[in-house]
């Protein structure tokens, strides 16, 4: 199935005219940069450890181009940002998967072979584990590049979006249903369960969000956030993912 443009498909051919044209011929690379050297990311306590892939060698005028870059592109997204997910189609021992959009991030619920249901977030160490909300932490996460977290929260089933929301206790603007192949889910989950696991004695509960708060290795950056993460995990089960996957705005197409 081809996909309509973003610039047509959201009626912002203006904002589009907005980024540099080298920027929009280039496939931009959203999920992480694995690089070679190694850099020191500082975590909630104040020690340090070794994160992926190290900036070191950039040069302030290097720093300045990536916040442009970073601000034309978020001034783009703001209009044009919608990701477009296709689930497999007839996937063997389907199994639901729930994408929930919360407005600022987004989470994924996976299903077990019993019926129950198990949430998962990812997000930056300090705005969400350590509820540091303040601005100079927004934008430390956004043009640093920071600890991270890998959420999580079992909830019961069955894997109803009713039963879901009512077992979420934190706003949702959307819950977005596909399909999957049950084997994919299990093996997500399981991936996951044991990343989790690695964690377990900084693991850090937060009421507000109902998750516990795990460290995750990788740091949190502008192209490696919940948003992309979300993707990520779903490429995983199969969904085909279209589009940026920066930001939380959602759209499922129909299986070809």
């Amino acid at each position: 199935m081809r996909l309509p443009a973003v610039g047509r498909a959201c009626g912002c051919t203006q904002a589009r005219a907005a980024v540099p044209l080298a920027l929009r011929k280039q496939r931009i690379p959203f999920a992480l940069n694995l690089s070679k050297g190694a850099a020191e990311v500082r975590d909630s306590t104040g020690s340090t450890r070794t994160g992926i892939g190290s900036n070191d060698h950039k040069t302030p005028c290097h720093n300045i181009l990536e916040i442009t870059l970073i601000l034309v592109l978020l001034l783009f997204l703001s209009g044009c940002g919608t990701t477009y997910l296709q689930p497999p189609a007839d996937p063997p021992d389907p199994r639901a998967v729930f994408v929930v959009d919360h407005g600022r991030h987004t989470s994924l619920v996976l299903v077990t072979d019993a019926g129950d249901m198990v949430r998962y977030a990812y997000g930056d160490w300090r705005y969400y584990a350590d509820q540091d909300t303040r601005l100079r932490s927004g934008v430390a996460a956004l043009f640093c590049r920071t600890p991270s977290t890998l959420a999580r929260r079992e909830l019961a089933g069955p894997p109803e979006e009713t039963i879901l929301l009512a077992r979420l206790r934190v706003g949702v603007q959307t819950i977005h249903l596909l399909e999957v192949q049950g084997a994919d889910a299990d093996r997500l989950r399981a991936e996951l369960d044991a990343l989790h696991a690695q964690g377990v004695d900084r693991h850090q509960y937060v009421a507000v969000y109902d998750l516990v708060f795990a460290p995750h290795p990788e740091p949190y950056t502008w192209r490696n956030n919940s948003a992309t993460k979300i993707g990520e995990w779903l490429e995983e089960l199969g969904v085909e993912v279209k589009g940026p996957a920066l930001v939380s705005r959602w759209e499922v197409r129909p299986p070809d």
